[in-house]
């Protein structure tokens, strides 16, 4: 890992630089610095259990590594590698495409190893069926819920009792609609996968990597070869957290997946996929409304509005998806709607804590994520002129300004997985306004623009 790292930021680095003289100088001494500064395990996480558990098991293999990997050593061997490598394919096309694909392969092998054995529990836990009383978390009441429906019992009456298992509201239904999920992916887990629950982590797994496709793939129309692998590089830590972090049965993952794949129609153009990840992510998890708007505003403010009609088609089924579900509820006894003060509690400190979601995985995130934002901000000038890069923009910005005014008391940091990984996405972009990506073809939505 701590030679793969450098190696690769190395090999980044001497493309972004292709032109500078500089180029081994300066690939040499980041990952040298770098690799002194973020070897040191990550520091104490101000989250709950899965934060804990996760930082415990990163430390301790971080550790374990440190023993046998100078840092120092290893960020200039690293740099050497990287930089020579670069050098010897920037002037040859096929052998980088195919480097290009082999990496990208490589980053995607290595998520799946890290999320089995980083947290080897989390995974046993979801092949056996939660104990009544005994689990207190909502990834085992999902997963309850799951054996529960395979036993035949509907979503409904299956997540009541599921919830009513659960150790902190053992005997309580979930009264408040805002306790209960939208049935969308219990229902797919239920026709799709067998009975045993391990399936779906694995289908998790599987979901990730189209994931980190489509996320490659589109930067792939903005970022020449291997400049690409920024995106997915980024995005990896937070479905690794999914995995360690017993997350992977969280709707807000499994709406992510799908809203990740309209993202991906709107840039390549494909307005059946668009309409797919548009429906299905708000009907998995209803808070992908407020990315869906942000999504379709800047696609309103184009010239052509008749040729984004079609967007309007997934927020239709989702108030008819939804009122049918509240009313459902609402005939269930014991069914209440809080005052609406109660999830208008929001505030900077809860924003700050979706903001920080995975963050545990990072070595000096305190650093990292005040500049995520900033690269973010970036992203919005050199997206400026660019309409799907717009909307990528929208997506994630609209549930960021939400989530500072909308909350209960209690923190919900899952809910970053609305927005961070298109966070990501967009910062990965906007390395395009560099100059480097001058001898690139048109992005895919430029002559658009222009027209």
């Amino acid at each position: 890992m701590f030679i793969f790292v450098p190696l690769f930021v190395a090999f980044i680095i001497s493309f972004i630089l292709e032109e500078k003289q500089l180029s081994a100088l300066g690939s040499i001494i980041i990952t040298s610095i770098c690799s002194i500064i973020f070897s040191l395990p990550p520091g104490k996480s101000p989250g709950g259990v899965p934060e804990v558990a996760v930082l415990s098991q990163v430390i301790i293999r971080q550790s374990e590594m440190l023993r046998f990997s100078p840092p120092l050593l290893l960020g200039i061997l690293g740099g050497v590698l990287g930089w020579g490598a670069a050098t010897l394919l920037k002037n040859h096309k096929k052998p980088i495409l195919y480097i290009t694909w082999a990496i990208f392969i490589l980053i995607c092998i290595n998520f799946a190893a890290i999320s089995v054995d980083l947290n080897p529990a989390a995974v046993k836990m979801a092949s056996r069926e939660p104990v009544v009383g005994k689990y207190n978390n909502f990834n085992s009441l999902n997963i309850k819920t799951f054996y529960l429906m395979k036993r035949g019992f509907g979503f409904y009456d299956a997540y009541s009792r599921a919830f009513s298992s659960k150790h902190d509201t053992f005997g309580q239904d979930p009264g408040s609609v805002w306790n209960w999920r939208m049935p969308t992916i219990f229902y797919i887990w239920n026709w799709m996968l067998p009975t045993d629950g391990f399936y779906i982590f694995y289908l998790y797994l599987i979901m990730s990597v189209l994931f980190l496709y489509f996320s490659f793939d589109i930067a792939g129309g903005y970022l020449k070869k291997p400049l690409n692998l920024i995106a997915p590089a980024l995005i990896v830590p937070l479905f690794v957290f999914g995995s360690a972090g017993f997350w992977f049965t969280f709707p807000e993952y499994w709406g992510a997946f799908f809203f990740m794949l309209g993202i991906w129609g709107i840039f390549k153009k494909n307005k059946i996929a668009a309409l797919i990840g548009f429906t299905f992510a708000p009907l998995i998890r209803s808070f992908f409304i407020l990315s869906y708007l942000g999504a379709i505003i800047p696609a309103f403010l184009k010239k052509e509005k008749k040729q984004a009609l079609y967007l309007l088609i997934p927020g239709i089924i989702f108030l008819f998806a939804f009122l049918f579900h509240y009313l459902h509820i609402m005939s269930l006894p014991g069914a209440i709607v809080p005052p609406t003060g109660d999830w208008l509690k929001g505030d900077l400190r809860h924003f700050r804590v979706t903001f920080s979601f995975a963050s545990v995985l990072w070595s000096r995130a305190k650093y990292i994520l005040p500049l995520i934002l900033v690269l973010f901000f970036s992203a919005f000038y050199a997206l400026r002129k660019d309409y799907a890069g717009r909307i990528l923009l929208g997506s994630a910005t609209l549930p960021m300004i939400v989530f500072l005014i909308a909350g209960p008391s209690t923190f919900r940091q899952y809910w970053g997985i609305i927005y961070l990984p298109f966070i990501m996405q967009a910062i990965s972009l906007a390395f395009s306004s560099f100059k480097y990506t001058c001898v690139q073809p048109p992005r895919p939505h430029q002559q658009e623009e222009k027209g």
